[in-house]
């Protein structure tokens, strides 16, 4: 894993901290669906499997949400988010830490939607 994406995961983690993320595929799509606090963007770990890529990338699609894909394990996410179990995704609630979050994205990670 690079600088960029340490950095990019202690933002995440910032999040997760102030109480601004949803963590774990299932907690996302059921906030997507109920929009009680819908996420604004969400980030997806690599190397999860092709149907939990579509199901995120098919929900943000149809809910007009931003999806992106880090270069970090899934792993790595669920251990800068505090927890010891690999997460596959979150989804960042505050437009705040929205912008921080989408400023160390790298430049050509652009918005699978």
């Amino acid at each position: 894993m690079n600088g960029d994406s340490r950095r990019l995961l202690s933002v995440i983690g910032i999040c997760a901290k102030a109480g601004k993320l949803i963590c774990g595929t299932d907690r996302i799509c059921e906030e997507l669906r109920t929009a009680k606090c819908p996420p604004l963007a969400v980030i997806e770990a690599s190397g999860n499997s092709a149907n939990t890529t579509k199901r995120l990338s098919d929900r943000c699609a149809y809910y007009g949400i931003k999806h992106y894909v880090i270069e970090a394990d899934a792993l790595s996410l669920g251990y800068a988010v505090g927890k010891k179990k690999p997460i596959a995704a979150v989804g960042i609630t505050d437009t705040g830490l929205l912008d921080a979050v989408l400023r160390k994205l790298p430049a050509d990670n652009g918005n699978i939607q």
